[in-house]
Formats: C-alpha cells, sequence, structure tokens
C-alpha cells in the first residue's frame, strides 16, 4: 500500500463519518462498500479492516430501522478507523523518473537502480520533450531523444501514457536546472518543476553539474523555488546552496514561494549519483566501435577534454593553437593514443562567433579525424571516455572533477604555454610522487596539477606509458579524492539517497 492510496482510504472515512452524523445512511453504507472494493484491490488479502466494514453496513441497516442508536454505530465507526490505522500502512511507493536527456542519466541512474532492486517500490524512469529557445526567447524546435540512447539498464515509460495526476507519485526525481524562462531549452509543460510540484509531495531536484563549488558553474545557480529537497554532494556545496538562494530569492522578481528556498533543511547531503558512475564503471563494460578498436590496439589512453568556457577565457587563436599543438603532439607520438572529446556544444558555439573561426576549428577536426591517428569522440556517453582513458589532459569543468574521482593521473592544460618550447621532463619517480601523493591531501588544488614548466603533456604521457604504478596506487588516490570531495566514503550517494526519500516517505 502507498502512502496516497492510505491518505484516500482516511478520506473516504471522513466523509461516511460526516455522512453518519447527518444520518445520511445509504451515503454511509455505498462509501463502506466501495471502501472494501478499494482496500482488497491493494491488499489482494482479507483484512480486518474490510470485515469490520462489512459489519459496519448491517449495523447502518439496523440504525436505519431504529434497532441499535447512534452511539453503538459510532463505537463501531471507532473501531474501523483504529483498524485501519493499525494494519493498513504504507509499505510501498512509487517513484518517477524524468529525464530530458540521456547524457544526463548518470545524475539519477544509481537512484533508479536502488529503486528498482527494492520490491516495495514502483520506479518508472519516463524521457520526456524539451524545446530549444533561440537567443531571442522565442521557443523553437521540440526535441525528443531516441530511446535508443539510454543503456539497457532502463525501462523506459512512454510519457504520453504515464499520468502524472492520476498517479501521484510519492517521490519525482529530475534534473532539469532551468525553469520556464530559460535561455537554451524548457522541458515540455507537463513536465515542468511547477507542473511536477503539483502532483507529488515530494520534488526532489538531483543537480547535473559534478563541480566541488557552485562558484565554478555559475549557471548552476539558477533558482529553483519549485523543488521540495535538492540533493547536494557535500557540505561546502549545501552552504554555497543556500548562500545563493538567499541571494537570488531576494533579487528575485518571484512575488510568493510556497517554502523558504533557503531553508538548510531543503538541501540533502548525500553525494553525487554521477560519481557513483565513475566508481563502478569499468572499461569492459563498454562496446567500442570496431575503428577506435583498430585505432587503440592495446595502447594506453589519454582523454583530452576541450570546453566552452576555456574557450571564452582565452583568444580564439590561443585556443586554436593549443589544440593544434596538442594534436601534432600525439600525431608524432603514438605509443599512447588521444581521446579527444570536446564539449557537445562546441562547434555551435564556434559558430555562433563567426564564420572565420568556424571554418579553423573545422579544418582542425577534419584533419585530425582523417589522420586516423586518434579518437574524436562527439557522444552523449563521458563515462566510457573516463572508464577507458589512462590519463586526463584539458580543461577545467564537470568532466574534470568527475575523472579526479578515478584516481588516475591528471593535467590541467595551460592554453598559452607552448609544449614546443620547452625540454624539460620530469624523472618517472618524481611523476608518481606528484600523480599520487605522498604528502597529505586536503584540498582541490592537490589534486588538480596544473601545466607548467615542470609539468607538461610530455610528463603525463611518459608516465601514462613506462609509470610505475599499480591500480592500488588509483584506488587509494581515489579515496582521498573522495574524502575531499566530501562525498560518501562505505556507499554508493544512489544507495543513500533512496534510502532518504523512503524513509521520508514510510518513516523508519
Amino acid at each position: 500500500m502507498r502512502k496516497i492510496q492510505q491518505k484516500q482510504i482516511f478520506d473516504t472515512l471522513e466523509i461516511i463519518k460526516e455522512s453518519q452524523i447527518s444520518q445520511n445512511y445509504a451515503d454511509c453504507q455505498n462509501g463502506a462498500l466501495a471502501l472494501c472494493d478499494f482496500i482488497e484491490n491493494i491488499t489482494k488479502t482479507g483484512t480486518k479492516t474490510v470485515n469490520l466494514l462489512e459489519k459496519y453496513c448491517e449495523l447502518l441497516f439496523n440504525a436505519n430501522n431504529g434497532n441499535i442508536g447512534e452511539t453503538a454505530l459510532q463505537l463501531h465507526f471507532n473501531s474501523i478507523v483504529k483498524s485501519a490505522q493499525d494494519e493498513l500502512q504504507p509499505k510501498s511507493l512509487e517513484i518517477a523518473f524524468i529525464s530530458h536527456m540521456s547524457a544526463m542519466s548518470d545524475t539519477m541512474e544509481t537512484i533508479y537502480k536502488a529503486a528498482k532492486a527494492d520490491s516495495n517500490c514502483d520506479a518508472y524512469w519516463i524521457p520526456v520533450p524539451y524545446y530549444e529557445v533561440a537567443p531571442t526567447g522565442e521557443i523553437t524546435e521540440k526535441l525528443f531523444e531516441p530511446l535508443d540512447n539510454y543503456s539497457d539498464d532502463f525501462e523506459l515509460v512512454d510519457w504520453q501514457t504515464y499520468n502524472l495526476e492520476m498517479r501521484q507519485p510519492d517521490v519525482i526525481f529530475h534534473c532539469n536546472l532551468y525553469n520556464e524562462n530559460a535561455r537554451s531549452y524548457v522541458i515540455h509543460s507537463n513536465f515542468s518543476r511547477a507542473t511536477l510540484r503539483k502532483f507529488t509531495n515530494l520534488l526532489i531536484y538531483v543537480p547535473y553539474f559534478a563541480q566541488d563549488s557552485l562558484l565554478d558553474s555559475p549557471e548552476s545557480m539558477t533558482l529553483d523555488y519549485q523543488s521540495h529537497k535538492i540533493i547536494v554532494p557535500s557540505q561546502k556545496a549545501q552552504q554555497e546552496y543556500i548562500f545563493a538562494n538567499q541571494q537570488l530569492m531576494a533579487a528575485s522578481n518571484v512575488e510568493h514561494f510556497e517554502q523558504d528556498i533557503s531553508n538548510p533543511n531543503r538541501f540533502v547531503v548525500l553525494g553525487s549519483p554521477k560519481y557513483d558512475k565513475v566508481l563502478i564503471s569499468k572499461r569492459e563494460q563498454f562496446a567500442l566501435p570496431t575503428e577506435w578498436l583498430n585505432i587503440i590496439q592495446n595502447k594506453k589512453i589519454i582523454l583530452y577534454n576541450t570546453t566552452l568556457q576555456s574557450m571564452g577565457e582565452n583568444t580564439d587563436t590561443d585556443y586554436f593553437m593549443k589544440i593544434n599543438i596538442v594534436l601534432s603532439f600525439f600525431a608524432e607520438n603514438n605509443d599512447v593514443i588521444l581521446w579527444w572529446r570536446p564539449h557537445p556544444l562546441a562547434e555551435n558555439h564556434i559558430k555562433g562567433v563567426g564564420s572565420y573561426y568556424f571554418d579553423i576549428y573545422k579544418k582542425i577536426v577534419d584533419l585530425y579525424k582523417t589522420s586516423a591517428y586518434g579518437i574524436f569522440d562527439e557522444s552523449p556517453n563521458l563515462h566510457r571516455a573516463i572508464a577507458c582513458a589512462d590519463g586526463y589532459y584539458g580543461d577545467k569543468n564537470s568532466l574534470l572533477h568527475l575523472y579526479a574521482a578515478s584516481g588516475k593521473p591528471l593535467i590541467l592544460q595551460k592554453v598559452t604555454f607552448d609544449n614546443r618550447k620547452s625540454d624539460n621532463s620530469q624523472n618517472i619517480d618524481n611523476l608518481k610522487n606528484v600523480f599520487f601523493h605522498k604528502m597529505p591531501q586536503t584540498t582541490l588544488e592537490s589534486l588538480f596539477h596544473h601545466e607548467n614548466e615542470n609539468l607538461q603533456l610530455n610528463d603525463l604521457y611518459n608516465f601514462v606509458l613506462h609509470g610505475d604504478y599499480t591500480q592500488a596506487d588509483i584506488l587509494a588516490q581515489q579515496k582521498a579524492t573522495i574524502k575531499i570531495f566530501g562525498l560518501p566514503l562505505n556507499d554508493l550517494s544512489g544507495n543513500l539517497i533512496y534510502d532518504y526519500v523512503k524513509t521520508e516517505i514510510l518513516g523508519k
């Protein structure tokens, strides 16, 4: 029995009580019989409450004929209420997961899997459409991802057949950052946050961003005043969310909030399922295209991540030059394979900057693809890249934070640094002390190694190729990273989040 079904039972009993007070016994009997059917349909077994309701119908007949008084009828009715309170306790729940992009499915995936593993929970993964928003603010193309973009781990439910208003799920999870006034895209109105809130008592936002600090992603501070709860990865993130919501609420034009959106209890520190995905993903789980396998063979891999933010912080010519330098390095040194993963919106972004820069970028990409000495990854599956790579080089964004949690070596590129002008190269043993610290690690800066004269791309290349490190070194680094991020150490965040909502709905 779900909590909402329990509520419907007691709401019906209250209506029967009012009819009894007005001595409208026919309505009492109709309500009691309907309630018997409702309870039996849920429990599938005989219950004391149904037996008492059937007896109540007999008493109603006698009361109507004047054979018993109102006091006897009321005493029996009270026994029905007590029986319902004792035996008709909610033991199951229904959860809806609203997903508009398969690339964001990792945000809620381990919560969904924990829910699916519980026989007392009905979990529904519902891909929904969304609309692009033009720079003018006009809603343009309606988009709906092909369902085969989702892995077989998800049992997909048709958004047009799942009736939110009728089903009233106990919990709804979503990862939709933007509200109805968003500048890039908006969710179909049937699944906007405002709409979802109407049909559940627990709407939960799980942030897509993986940064340790909101300051790394100002867009993640978009005001969300509809969700009842927001899952945050760490105590630090919780404090930043509280402060950001205080500021945004003060500056917002929204005149009425249904809740105190900066209440500390609204921001629940339970980690992030995105990091779960990093921790549980293994290289062998991912099937690679044949042409990629032909390039990789049995060689080590360095993931190269380029981002829109870094493009914006540097001149386009500097950024394109840096990309060319990196690609040229791997064209000349092919004992380690480059896995280049540009930001999914890179091409559209550069196209918006101007045709001159777009032509430059397109030539770089086309030459890299035809040269076939590396991988060009345009897929939404970033966890495949993280699992397959032996090292990370590139810009700072969510992908960097996720990769850091893998425990594998990484270097943040400096766009204005020209590797070709430096012959410095560190000793391999020294590099092990850099990437797998022997010193105490307490800050992100101790994890994120910035490119400089003494630590360069060729150092990462040589260490990945020749470094004397083991899986135990990687796991120790992984544990230190998780601790710095403030993430759960002993369980997956998805399990903790599911346990939390189950307790919220059903009690301990």
